[in-house]
């Protein structure tokens, strides 16, 4: 079964959309997850997907005082890594809770 976006990676995808409207970033629908690993503070999620481009927003999450932080890196062969990160290096176990991505 191919992997999904979850609620966090696809509200993630949609405000970048949203910043980088100039740029013509793709709707979140259209965009594939070819892996995810969680990491101590935080998930590397692996996309493919045409037209994807760079950026990053804040996320305000229940639990995490400091917020967390959303990289979007594209590489030139049309695969991107969305990176979460914990900001203050608090531990997170990958549950999505209530949240706002700024």
């Amino acid at each position: 079964m191919p992997l999904q976006l979850s609620p966090l990676e696809y509200a993630i995808l949609e405000r970048l959309r949203q910043l980088r409207s100039d740029l013509a970033q793709p709707p979140a629908q259209t965009v594939e997850v070819l892996s995810r690993e969680l990491t101590p503070c935080g998930r590397h999620v692996a996309l493919k997907g045409n037209g994807l481009k760079p950026g990053s927003t804040q996320i305000d999450m229940v639990g995490f005082p400091k917020g967390i932080t959303a990289d979007l890196t594209v590489a030139v062969t049309g695969t991107a890594v969305l990176e979460i990160v914990v900001n203050g290096g608090d531990a997170w176990d990958g549950q999505e809770r209530a949240f706002h991505v700024v």
